[in-house]
C-alpha cells in the first residue's frame, strides 16, 4: 500500500449519509465511552454507563429506550471510577469494567423484585485494568465465563503521560492479556492468553469454531482465539493499520467496531514495532511531568481531542468471506465527530459512543447492514 499522509486515510472509506438522530445523556457527564445491548432483553434498549465526577447524582448506569428516545437511570455508580467496556447477558446481568479500579461490576436489570445495584464481580490481579469484557455462555456445559481483555497500565491511566507511557509499555512488553471468571458466581480471574500489544475490545463469536472464537481489536489489528485452543490465537489485519478500532460486537458471521482515530505511520510503527516501543519507554519514563507535556503537549481540555477525526466510522469484518466493509457516516456541522469507542447494533439502528460528548448518536443503518 502506498504511503499516504494520516489524515486522508479515513477520507478514503466510503461516505454515506443516513438518517441519524442524537439522544442527550445528563448535562455533568464527563465520560461515556461503551453501551451494551442483548437482543433477548429489551431489546429496543441500550444501557450506557456515564461517569460524572463532578456530580454524584449522574453517575450510573443508563437505559436509552430507541423506541421512544428516553433515557433513564436505572443504577447508581461511583462517581470516581472511569467505566470503560460493558456486555450485557440475556438474564439482563450488565458486566461492566472499572477502568482505573482494576475489577469487573455485576448489575442485575432482571431482578424486578429489588432495585439494581452495582457489585464487584471479579477483582483483577497486579495492575492490570480492563478495557472489554465478553460472555461465553457455553462455556462449561451452560455455566459460562467471563472472558476480560486487559491491559498491565502501572501509571495513572487519566493523564497525558500516563496514557502513553502505559501504551508504550505494553506494546513494548506485549502485556494486552485475557482472563476468565466464572459466570456463575464472584471470585478470582485466571489468565486465559497474553503476549497482546494493547488491547480494546472483545466479543464472543459462538458460530465461529469447535467452542465459538473470542474476537479481540488489538487497535489497529484484529484478534482470532479460538476458545478450543486459545494459545492459537492469531492476528488478523483486514483493515490500514492507522486505522484504530475500538469496542467490538457481533451480528452474524461478522464482527463489528468504531475506528476511534488515525494514527500516522510512523505511530503505527511505534505501536506495533516491539523493539521501538521499548525504546522509547525506556527514554521516556523518567522524564517529569512538565517535561514530557513541553515535549508532547499539555493534555487537551475536557471535552476535546488531540487530534483531527471528522467523521464516524465503523467496520465490519465477515470472518467467513473474509470480506471488509466500512463505512465513514458524514456529520459534518452536527456537533459530534468521529472519536466514537463503542457502537451496538440494535435492530436496523446503529448506536455510537463518542468519549468526548454528552450524547449518544444513532444512525439508521437499514440500507447499510446485510
Amino acid at each position: 500500500m502506498p504511503e499516504r499522509e494520516a489524515e486522508t486515510i479515513d477520507q478514503d472509506i466510503p461516505l454515506v449519509d443516513p438518517p441519524k438522530r442524537y439522544i442527550a445523556m445528563p448535562d455533568s457527564t464527563t465520560f461515556l465511552e461503551s453501551a451494551c445491548h442483548n437482543p433477548n432483553f429489551r431489546p429496543h434498549s441500550v444501557f450506557v454507563p456515564v461517569s460524572a465526577d463532578s456530580d454524584p447524582e449522574a453517575s450510573g448506569l443508563y437505559e436509552v429506550d430507541l423506541r421512544t428516545d428516553t433515557v433513564t437511570k436505572r443504577c447508581a455508580l461511583p462517581k470516581e471510577g472511569l467505566y470503560f467496556g460493558c456486555k450485557l447477558s440475556d438474564a439482563g446481568v450488565c458486566y461492566l469494567c472499572v477502568g482505573n479500579q482494576g475489577k469487573v461490576l455485576a448489575i442485575d436489570l432482571g431482578d424486578d423484585t429489588k432495585a439494581p445495584e452495582a457489585q464487584t464481580f471479579v477483582d483483577l490481579p497486579g495492575s492490570f485494568q480492563p478495557n472489554d469484557i465478553a460472555i461465553d455462555a457455553r462455556h462449561d456445559g451452560g455455566a459460562g465465563r467471563l472472558l476480560i481483555a486487559c491491559n498491565d497500565q502501572v501509571y495513572d491511566v487519566l493523564s497525558t503521560r500516563g496514557q502513553t507511557l502505559n501504551a508504550l509499555r505494553i506494546a513494548g512488553k506485549k502485556d494486552g492479556a485475557v482472563f476468565s471468571a466464572k459466570l456463575d458466581q464472584p471470585g478470582p480471574a485466571t489468565e486465559l492468553v497474553s503476549g497482546m500489544r494493547v488491547l480494546a475490545g472483545s466479543v464472543v463469536v459462538p458460530g465461529d469454531g469447535p467452542a465459538g472464537t473470542l474476537w479481540l481489536s488489538e487497535l489497529n489489528n484484529l484478534i482470532r482465539v479460538p476458545l478450543d485452543d486459545p494459545k492459537a490465537w492469531e492476528r488478523v489485519s483486514p483493515f490500514p493499520p492507522e486505522l484504530l478500532a475500538d469496542n467490538m460486537e457481533t451480528a452474524g458471521t461478522e464482527v463489528l467496531f468504531p475506528y476511534y482515530r488515525v494514527v500516522s505511520s510512523v505511530e503505527e510503527e511505534i505501536m506495533t514495532r516491539s523493539w521501538i516501543s521499548r525504546v522509547l519507554y525506556g527514554a521516556l519514563r523518567w522524564l517529569p511531568d512538565k517535561l514530557f507535556n513541553k515535549l508532547f503537549g499539555d493534555p487537551p481540555p475536557p471535552g476535546q481531542a488531540s487530534d483531527t477525526f471528522e467523521d464516524v466510522c465503523y467496520g465490519r469484518y465477515d470472518f467467513v468471506s473474509k470480506e471488509m466493509i466500512s463505512h465513514r457516516i458524514d456529520i459534518t456541522n452536527k456537533g459530534f465527530d468521529g472519536h466514537c469507542t463503542a457502537m451496538e447494533r440494535v435492530g436496523t439502528d446503529l448506536v455510537f459512543i463518542n468519549y468526548l460528548e454528552k450524547e449518544i448518536l444513532v444512525v439508521d443503518a437499514s440500507k447499510l447492514l446485510g
